[in-house]
């Protein structure tokens, strides 16, 4: 089982009133369940946010370097020979 660390936090009322609202629909069962769930969810944003960076700096690097001679076929096969390396 995973160690669990204790956290205090501070928040508006405004923001307590809200999470109460969410334990009220019955999908969290107290404030720890509802606050791991937005932080999954927030590592999940992040993730997906990195990917699309790398495959945006992908997309630039090709644009940079330029056309090929090279058939499409010629570039997948190219493709698997450096992921068997």
């Amino acid at each position: 089982m995973t160690q669990m660390i204790r956290k205090t936090i501070s928040i508006p009322k405004g923001m307590a009133n809200f999470i109460n609202s969410q334990l009220d629909t019955g999908l969290y069962g107290n404030d720890s369940e509802y606050f791991r769930e937005l932080v999954r969810a927030d590592q999940r944003r992040l993730e997906t946010q990195s990917s699309k960076e790398a495959f945006q700096m992908m997309i630039e690097q090709s644009i940079v370097s330029g056309k090929t001679d090279l058939t499409l076929e010629q570039i997948f096969q190219e493709a698997r020979r450096r992921a068997i390396k």
